[in-house]
């Protein structure tokens, strides 16, 4: 009647031009995505699950962009979280 589903993976991105003449670009970075869902047959369909994001190398190349005026741009960034943790419960309708 105990269902318990794990997955984890990493992915390895980059590097990725941020503009057309390749003149600003990012480094390779990595993330890891882990998964874990539990249910339970009496729970009527239940469920809790956890999902986390982690980014063990670098936390600002997947979000990095090019900020300012045509001419004048500079790499810009939207900074993850190292750790980033969702938790919660699935209700059946």
């Amino acid at each position: 009647p105990h269902s318990l589903k794990l997955s984890a993976s990493q992915v390895w991105e980059g590097p990725k031009f941020l503009n057309a003449a390749g003149a600003f670009s990012t480094e390779t970075f990595s993330r890891i995505d882990v998964n874990a869902t539990y249910t339970n047959a009496n729970w009527k369909g239940f469920s809790i699950f956890a999902d986390a994001v982690i980014y063990p190398d670098s936390r600002v190349d997947e979000t990095q962009f090019l900020f300012g005026p045509a001419g004048l741009q500079e790499p810009a960034v939207s900074a993850k979280a190292p750790v980033s943790v969702l938790v919660g419960v699935f209700f059946p309708l």
